[in-house]
């Protein structure tokens, strides 16, 4: 957490700097372009690295690097896009008694919530296609077996993820909870 917010005071002294060397006037759009081009030159960068370690983990045959890699391609762009735009509406936003500007912390804990739950829906579609392949498996599994398995766990991932996005609203899940527990009783 620590380490976060001197990044955060690095990216601001950066940003604060631009604005001065700027001028008044031009501050505030030059460090939106700015957050939006690192933005964009960030998902260039991840995208090179995503295909550098595809072409390495595809001389292996482990099941588990390449539903990571798989798994985790398009979550990791789309959040760099999407933090990298809330950033910049943060800074936009700065000084303005606009009431959309209040909810970017809301919106940026559910866009963790659903990149995460993405990522494992992502991660365990591929697990579950994959184990009945005998190039990753010696003794393959059932794909009857696999599919049951995966549908629970990909179901049970999606229910937390709502009910995290229902707490992070500021929804009280417990009494949810609660009803689903006597249901589960009787």
């Amino acid at each position: 957490m620590q380490r976060l917010t001197m990044q955060n005071r690095g990216v601001q002294a950066l940003l604060d700097t631009l604005g001065d060397t700027l001028g008044a006037g031009w501050a505030r759009p030059a460090q939106v372009f700015a957050v939006v081009l690192a933005a964009l030159t960030l998902r260039y960068l991840a995208k090179v690295v995503f295909d550098r370690v595809a072409r390495h983990l595809a001389r292996t045959s482990n099941l588990y690097d390449d539903a990571v890699l798989d798994a985790a391609r398009k979550p990791v762009g789309w959040g760099i896009w999407i933090f990298g735009v809330l950033f910049a509406a943060q800074i936009a936003g700065r000084g303005s008694a606009a009431e959309v500007f209040a909810h970017l912390d809301s919106v940026r804990d559910l866009t963790a919530i659903v990149l995460l739950a993405w990522f494992a829906v992502r991660f365990l579609t591929f697990v579950e296609g994959h184990m009945a392949d005998p190039r990753y498996r010696k003794d393959p599994v059932d794909r009857t077996t696999a599919a049951v398995i995966g549908k629970l766990l990909r179901a049970s991932v999606i229910i937390t993820a709502l009910l995290m996005s229902l707490q992070s609203l500021g929804v009280s899940v417990a009494g949810v909870l609660a009803f689903g527990g006597l249901g589960g009783l009787a």
